[in-house]
């Protein structure tokens, strides 16, 4: 489960197809850009302030992506209590 969730949320190239790779605002049914993607897709051309956001932006994610193993490993260690 712990696997699972780590690779849905950072699946950047799936969700880069699937959201079609334009930046809008979210609207219902339309396109989208995920913070995955946009380290994906901008990062090979990226330089300066830009790329400064872009590794902020990873950052955020890897810290989601760890506040997420610890919960889901403390659930773990209290149901085997």
């Amino acid at each position: 489960m712990v696997l699972g969730v780590g690779r849905a949320i950072g699946e950047a190239m799936a969700v880069m197809m699937v959201s079609g790779n334009v930046a809008n605002m979210p609207k219902i049914f339309g396109s989208v850009r995920f913070l995955t993607t946009a380290v994906a897709s901008e990062m090979s051309y990226s330089s300066g302030l830009q790329r400064q956001a872009l590794f902020s932006i990873a950052l955020v994610l890897f810290i989601f992506i760890m506040a997420i193993n610890l919960v889901l490993n403390l659930v773990i260690k209290r149901e085997k209590k």
